[in-house]
């Protein structure tokens, strides 16, 4: 398996799954996602091109046109996403010019958003509101946002919620869920909490495809604090909202404070708001002193309290099933060992390389023709010597029979190759928390070396009764599918035993991951088949009865 080959799959995976987002997107995102889309299948149907036509470089090529056309615009524009959510509009314009230049759009009218913000955040509410008279109008999503910001740079809360309830027409709640989330901070300001849960339960999957994490969140953040959910207001904002400034989280958790009835803490809290550098928030603080919110829990209903407790439970599923951000704060103790000990392995195939090759580096050494790069050359090839990786312990399913098999061991710590290794070790980085913090480390180095260890047994197995060709094999990918296969049925128990949406949809996820590695094992002759699948059967079934055996022992 070569670098081309595997940037040949990146490309076609990665440029597929942007087609397939930006199809299921609502159409009021869908002329964002265009421009993308396009680039995306241009740049792999010059990659599938240049495949077809043989080109040896096929992958290289292909690969940095998806890293110029597409990573880069991407990594540009979380930057910018970052940017305006924490408020910081001034470097938001700056880069924007960036994107404005790699993707065309309409973001001469995005720039002027931002400036308008960024003088309503100075002070100069007056020049920032002709600004968003140019731009207001209802059949579009900048206008509908010019709008909004108008009414908000004013606190005309009732009036925004009056337009929104007259103009905005119906297919618009259902496609734009921007709209939904400041109709909810729009009722919880004229204190109607009942109404707002209501509409979280109405407009709920529109704000669930909102592609800004963000922007989604703010749906909940208004909730929580208007309903006096002090604690859960402080862990979202500890979490997807951490974003966002300072003086707005203190804001709202001093909401949440007085919807909670502590109005002492929560007077505190507003008072020293108002000599914030944010002139927004100084008014808004000086508006919260004086126009105090409802106590929540004698304005909820039975019903309200009921799509509350559900919020509640959704939140408590995303800490639980979050594949991305699991186990925020806590170190994988485990994952980073065994980490650390694949690298200190590879270390010593590369100390066999030197040894190998001593006689050659003492020759270039005396004729000073030897550099870093040719060092490296040299040494490197101890990773890709089948002799070495022999010597260390490499999988022969025959000398296992013959009285050898701590190979089944030995092999899930060796590596062909600098690449071989690393994209083993940046999946184990990225899929191993989430196992680890699930079942315990006891579970986990179970799951990691059990599963891995049989995956290699079956390997040598089938090889020797004439079914497999794996004559010679190293890498820890048999244990990495083992956790795939372990995360798959802590989802699929999570979905059957807790009726979570949210772990129903990130094994949808895992399933297509094991479905593209099954597509990937059959297209690569130097790849175990065999031994991948293995590895998530097993991994599977050991990570189920260990999960089933923890689930009914808390109870």
């Amino acid at each position: 398996m070569s670098l081309n080959d595997v940037l040949i799959w990146l490309v076609y995976i990665s440029c597929a799954s942007i087609l397939f987002y930006g199809v299921r997107l609502p159409s009021a995102y869908r002329s964002y996602m265009w421009r993308w889309m396009a680039v995306a299948a241009s740049v792999v149907a010059v990659t599938a091109l240049m495949s077809a036509m043989k080109f040896p470089k096929a992958g290289i090529i292909g690969g940095c046109l998806w890293l110029l056309l597409i990573v880069v615009p991407l990594v540009i524009s979380k930057r910018f996403n970052q940017q305006v959510n924490s408020q910081n509009f001034a470097e938001a314009i700056k880069t924007s010019i960036f994107l404005r230049w790699l993707y065309p759009n309409n973001w001469q009218e995005q720039i002027e958003l931002l400036r308008a913000l960024e003088l309503a955040k100075v002070g100069s509410v007056a020049e920032a509101n002709a600004i968003l008279e140019r731009y207001k109008n209802v059949n579009t999503t900048i206008g509908r946002s010019a709008i909004i910001q108008l009414y908000q740079m004013g606190d005309r809360w009732s009036e925004m919620l009056e337009w929104m309830q007259k103009e905005i027409a119906p297919n618009v709640w259902q496609e734009d869920g921007a709209i939904a989330v400041f109709y909810l901070r729009a009722l919880g300001e004229n204190h109607q909490l009942n109404e707002l849960l209501q509409s979280w339960h109405r407009y709920n999957t529109a704000i669930e495809k909102i592609k800004d994490p963000v922007t989604k969140n703010l749906g909940r953040l208004f909730i929580l604090a208007f309903c006096g959910e002090v604690e859960l207001v402080k862990q979202i904002l500890a979490g997807n909202l951490k974003v966002l400034p300072e003086y707005t989280k203190d804001f709202w958790l001093a909401t949440a404070n007085y919807a909670a009835g502590n109005e002492v803490i929560a007077r505190e809290q507003l008072s020293k708001l108002c000599n914030t550098s944010d002139i927004r928030i100084q008014n808004a603080a000086q508006r919260r002193l004086s126009e105090p919110i409802a106590i929540a829990s004698a304005t909820l209903t039975v019903n309200s309290k009921q799509i509350l407790d559900q919020i509640n439970r959704e939140i408590a599923e995303e800490d639980k099933y979050n594949l991305r951000d699991y186990g925020k704060g806590k170190k994988a103790i485990a994952t980073y060992t065994i980490i650390s000990l694949n690298l200190l392995v590879f270390g010593l195939e590369l100390v066999f390389g030197i040894g190998n090759n001593l006689s050659i580096i003492n020759q270039l050494i005396a004729s000073g023709n030897i550099d870093l790069y040719v060092f490296y050359k040299l040494a490197s090839a101890g990773s890709t010597n089948i002799y070495n990786l022999y010597q260390l312990g490499a999988l022969l399913p025959n000398l296992v029979v013959q009285g050898e098999p701590w190979r089944l061991a030995t092999a899930i710590f060796l590596h062909y190759g600098w690449l071989h290794l690393a994209m083993n070790m940046l999946a184990l980085y990225y899929l191993g928390p989430f196992v680890e913090f699930s079942l315990g480390i006891p579970r986990y180095l179970l799951i990691y070396f059990g599963a891995g260890i049989g995956s290699m047994g079956v390997v040598s197995a089938m090889t020797l009764w004439g079914y497999s060709q794996s004559n010679f094999v190293v890498g820890a990918s048999g244990c990495i599918m083992a956790l795939i296969g372990a995360m798959a049925a802590i989802l699929l128990q999570g979905w059957q035993q807790e009726k979570s949406k949210l772990a129903a949809q990130r094994l949808r996820t895992i399933l297509l991951i094991i479905s593209l590695q099954v597509v990937f094992d059959l297209n690569t002759p130097q790849i175990s088949f065999i031994g991948h699948f293995s590895g998530v059967i097993l991994g599977f079934i050991i990570g189920f009865l260990l999960n089933y055996k923890w689930q009914t022992k808390s109870k």
